[in-house]
């Protein structure tokens, strides 16, 4: 794991050397879905410390890590700007959440990625919630009170699109087969239930 965190950090110290990649005016697709991650297993991680969770703290970082390494491999050799400044933004967090746990060794990366301070007296990255909410949320379908399908929507979805698109996923449609649609109940957030007979 040593290994592939310093591996890892010099992929990403390598696209701007010793300079810090500039905010971006939008994050957008891949790069806003490792922003998302990011700030998530930095929550996580934040809380399981504060709980003494150290074993789950470690699992959340190695995962992290996993998906920061795909992150750069799918960036390529020229990043945009907003994957420039996502990955950088996962580097620095990453050995944020090292830090206390391999040291010295973080204390070598926090150099490697360009700051001048040293990590020990840089404050504790803080998650930015609304990084944290998701924007789709899946629900389950139900037909006659049993689960058939699910459906992932729009968080702000009304209840009218969410039938929608209830009554149009696929399978939803050949486990209602030839029965008529009596009645759909939902209740945003949590279920769709369709009666048909």
């Amino acid at each position: 794991f040593i290994q592939r965190l310093w591996r890892l950090v010099g992929d990403i110290a390598r696209y701007d050397g010793a300079k810090a990649a500039k905010t971006p005016v939008s994050i957008v697709g891949p790069a806003l879905d490792l922003r998302r991650a990011t700030h998530r297993a930095l929550d996580a991680v934040t809380k399981d410390v504060e709980n003494l969770r150290f074993n789950r703290a470690i699992a959340r970082l190695h995962e992290l890590v996993n998906v920061t390494a795909q992150a750069v491999r799918d960036a390529g050799e020229d990043p945009s700007a907003d994957w420039r400044f996502t990955l950088r933004e996962a580097g620095e967090f990453v050995v944020a959440m090292a830090g206390p746990v391999i040291p010295h060794l973080a204390e070598e990366c926090w150099h490697m990625l360009g700051h001048e301070t040293l990590l020990v007296n840089v404050a504790w990255p803080k998650a930015d919630p609304s990084l944290l909410v998701d924007e789709t949320m899946t629900l389950a379908v139900q037909i006659n009170g049993r689960r058939r399908d699910e459906i992932t929507v729009a968080r702000q979805a009304k209840a009218q699109d969410i039938e929608t698109a209830a009554l149009a996923s696929g399978k939803t449609r050949r486990a209602i087969g030839d029965k008529t649609v009596r009645k759909v109940i939902v209740i945003p957030g949590r279920i769709v239930n369709i009666v048909a007979s």
